[in-house]
């Protein structure tokens, strides 16, 4: 491949997505740096909890979220018949670092983590009646939204006591769907990230996660320890 006109052809697209951005209002550039804390698209429920602020009306949201996709900034779609937004990756590359220049990405990580631990909770208990399915299939679309929240919690600037309040809600996802092995890692990441006699109600709900995702791996020994200390 000829570098040179790959060069000039990454150039000639990050002077583009600039120029778009510098046309774009001030409501307008604020909720596209901070949607880049989603990763794998988003929801618009999402984004208005996520993006809003003193500066930022829930309400103006929707507007401004067409509007960027107006602007070929957001890619609007649907999946599983839900209306879906999500950035194409140069875009994404960009917004982040909007974000970290405005200095707003700890802000916005943390109140992406609150609302991914709000949704986790809601599914929980969701999913222990006949609508099973339909929470974890909405877990399943946001993973990679999950698993960007937790690792918020386990980071030097992040929340470990909120991400293992996270981690715990999504035992019954991670039992059913078979994702034992990665509940499991966080759950023990998390739990020793936090103390005991701060808040022992997540760390006796972090154990109890692990103790049966440990014992759906056949790992009964950890699994007794877990749930006997939990």
């Amino acid at each position: 491949p000829d570098l040179r006109s790959e060069h000039t052809r990454h150039e000639t697209l990050q002077a583009s997505i600039r120029w778009s951005y510098a046309l774009a209002s001030a409501p307008e550039q604020a909720l596209y740096r901070r949607l880049a804390v989603f990763r794998g698209g988003w929801s618009l429920e999402a984004a208005a909890a996520v993006c809003s602020g003193d500066d930022l009306g829930v309400d103006y949201v929707p507007p401004l979220l067409s509007a960027l996709a107006a602007r070929s900034l957001v890619v609007a779609g649907a999946l599983g018949g839900d209306r879906r937004y999500r950035f194409l990756f140069p875009i994404r590359q960009h917004a982040e670092r909007e974000l970290a220049d405005a200095g707003e990405a700890e802000e916005t990580a943390a109140r992406h983590l609150a609302y991914f631990l709000a949704l986790a909770r809601e599914a929980q208990v969701g999913a222990s009646g006949p609508e099973q399915t339909t929470w974890l299939d909405r877990l399943e679309q946001d993973q990679d939204n999950l698993r960007a929240a937790l690792r918020h919690g386990l980071s030097d600037a992040g929340d470990a006591e909120a991400g293992l309040r996270l981690a715990a809600a999504l035992w019954t996802f991670w039992y059913v769907r078979g994702h034992w092995d990665e509940g499991r890692d966080y759950l023990t990441r998390l739990l020793a990230q936090v103390d005991a006699g701060r808040c022992p109600d997540a760390v006796s709900a972090g154990l109890r996660a692990a103790g049966l995702l440990d014992w759906a791996l056949c790992d009964l020994d950890a699994a007794r320890r877990s749930l006997g200390e939990s």
